[in-house]
């Protein structure tokens, strides 16, 4: 049975979740070849009326769900997402596939200067790549998986470390709202020079953010970037899910019998964990803030960075407490 062999259903016919979930997703689904990769590629759009291209976690939410639904679509969208990863293991935050791919990643404004051909942005996207290569291997039990994909899993988030944790912090930084997946969230509005901006508003000046980090940050260089300090945030959000791809990775490294490399991991996580309750925590507010610019000023502004570190396995029980009761389940709040 091939993926389209499945039974007909419409994603708004009455079925299961799981029939619905996996209809949305076979009817979103892109394959064409890509001339520049020689390569065969499929993928589910997040959106058919506007996101036409692979976006990084949209991708990796749709490989966590399709790893119970159709491993064979999952297996397939990841290795979609893992061919144009460079030597050095980065993976941009989205693919421009097909012919037509060089030219709208040059006029788009995201990828690198001079990469065009690549159809590949020069930004990143919360890193839950470890998290869906870990969902695929739980539901399929594939070894296989452990020795073809994880060593370029691991290679993008030493990758992560070594370019976007320029003090070795534990904590890594972004250079666009772009990057966080949480795109017009309120507590980067002070780091844009922005107060409560229209929609369009807030189009334009990151579209512009886009241009500066190519041209002035040459090509998002995080340390060049530092250095001009024009849009550099450490987002709880985002750190979360980077402390926590460090245990999935772990995990994996422990199932394909590699205990030390496992141990590096472990590591990783517990770095980033103690980094985001020393420089994050806001211990009169009861919440975690985001830190702006070189010099790591807190914002303090409520958002979902402030509440997203509870995910950690090693967040601290007094501080969870203090969130869930005073914010969490607090309906002044969330």
């Amino acid at each position: 049975m091939t993926i389209y062999d499945h039974p007909k259903i419409e994603p708004d016919d009455e079925g299961t979740l799981e029939q619905r979930a996996l209809a949305r997703l076979i009817e979103n689904r892109r394959t064409g070849y890509d001339p520049f990769y020689k390569f065969d590629y499929e993928y589910s759009v997040p959106s058919p009326g506007r996101y036409h291209w692979q976006w990084f976690w949209d991708s990796y939410f749709h490989i966590i769900a399709l790893a119970r639904l159709e491993p064979a679509m999952a297996l397939a969208e990841l290795n979609s997402l893992l061919v144009p990863q460079q030597d050095d293991g980065f993976i941009g935050h989205l693919t421009y596939w097909g012919r037509r791919g060089a030219f709208i990643s040059a006029i788009y404004g995201q990828s690198r200067f001079g990469e065009w051909r690549r159809r590949h942005s020069g930004m990143i996207q919360p890193p839950v790549l470890a998290h869906a290569l870990e969902e695929l291997w739980l539901q399929s039990g594939d070894f296989s998986l452990l020795y073809t994909h994880l060593p370029k899993v691991r290679a993008f988030y030493d990758w992560l470390s070594r370019e976007r944790d320029a003090d070795s912090s534990g904590l890594i930084g972004i250079v666009s709202p772009y990057e966080a997946g949480t795109d017009n969230n309120p507590s980067f509005d002070r780091a844009l020079g922005i107060s409560n901006p229209s929609r369009t508003g807030i189009l334009w000046v990151n579209r512009k953010l886009d241009w500066y980090n190519i041209v002035r940050g040459h090509n998002f260089d995080y340390r060049t970037l530092l250095k001009r300090n024009r849009f550099v945030v450490i987002d709880p959000f985002m750190n979360s899910v980077y402390g926590d791809a460090w245990n999935s990775l772990a995990r994996l490294h422990q199932a394909a019998g590699d205990d030390s490399t496992a141990s590096t991991a472990h590591a990783e996580s517990a770095k980033t964990t103690a980094a985001l309750n020393e420089s994050c925590w806001d211990s009169d507010r009861g919440h975690y803030t985001y830190l702006h610019g070189a010099d790591q000023v807190p914002d303090t502004t409520l958002s979902v960075g402030a509440i997203f570190p509870l995910i950690l396995q090693d967040a601290p029980k007094d501080r969870v407490a203090s969130v869930m009761e005073r914010y969490v389940t607090n309906s002044e709040h969330f």
